[in-house]
């Protein structure tokens, strides 16, 4: 028991996880302040790309907790994305 619940696919399935919530912390800053200073653009691209990865890795390997985490992830990126780019450039 203990050897499975210290194992590589606990922890993939837990980073995604907690890959969701800075993502979603991140929005709510975004949303309750609507002040993109100290948000990276690039950072948000880099963080896009990783998503996207490690969801295809989940995909094929058939780890489902890190291919949905990675969804989510990815789904709060995205819309932090948008919101900072309307923030500065469409505002």
């Amino acid at each position: 028991m203990l050897k499975r619940l210290i194992s590589l696919d606990t922890f993939a399935w837990s980073a995604s996880f907690l890959n969701v919530g800075a993502m979603a912390l991140q929005f709510r800053a975004l949303v309750k302040t609507w002040d993109a200073t100290g948000v990276s653009l690039g950072m948000l691209g880099i963080f896009c790309f990783v998503q996207v990865v490690y969801m295809m890795v989940g995909r094929r390997a058939k780890q489902w907790a890190l291919f949905w985490g990675m969804v989510f992830s990815l789904l709060f990126t995205a819309t932090d994305t948008g919101i900072v780019i309307y923030l500065r450039y469409l505002r």
